[in-house]
């Protein structure tokens, strides 16, 4: 548990997280908490979290992120990254929408 820096989980129940990861002994500095502001939104828990701890500055280069969800039918996954430090673009659309960047990392420019 030393070894990780950020702990970014599905969260259908951020109180249950919380006393979970008190009980594992994962401090609280530690875990992204984002189920509280959005609510139980499945899947995109994990990665979501992932997002928000990205900018919310608290991953460097060389952060070591486990990222675990589960659901239905005791599926269950996680995997444990090494963040890169990539820089994450947005950039809004005429729409309002976010555009993705391309491979390159570039993003898209506008019309």
């Amino acid at each position: 548990m030393k070894d990780i820096d950020v702990y970014a989980n599905h969260q259908p129940n951020p109180v249950l997280l919380t006393r979970l990861a008190e009980k594992a002994g994962i401090p609280s500095d530690r875990l992204v908490i984002v189920g509280d502001t959005v609510g139980n939104i499945g899947a995109a828990g994990a990665p979501y979290a992932l997002a928000a701890a990205a900018d919310r500055g608290r991953l460097a280069p060389g952060s070591r992120v486990l990222i675990t969800a589960y659901g239905a039918g005791l599926t269950s996954a996680g995997s444990l990254v090494t963040w890169t430090g990539a820089p994450v673009h947005h950039q809004a659309s005429d729409d309002g929408a976010h555009a993705a960047p391309d491979q390159s990392g570039t993003p898209p420019t506008s019309p």
